[in-house]
């Protein structure tokens, strides 16, 4: 996560840039391997109905939950 960045958290309104939709993240999903680095997947309830995963960089939170 780079400086001044906030951290995203279950309940909170996104715009994901990578499919062009809004929705709700629903769960946050940290990948651990012993081959690389861990990553965090945030699985997002989009607008449309459907549910799949998104990473931080396609992602801009537009509204935060309060939870």
């Amino acid at each position: 996560m780079r400086k001044g960045e906030a951290l995203m958290k279950v309940g909170d309104l996104v715009h994901d840039y990578g499919v062009g939709q809004s929705g709700i993240v629903v769960d946050i999903i940290i990948s651990e391997s012993p081959y690389r680095s861990s990553r965090t997947y945030f699985e997002i309830l989009y607008e449309d109905g459907s549910i799949d995963l998104s990473e931080r960089k396609d992602l801009e939170v537009t509204y935060e939950s309060r939870g």
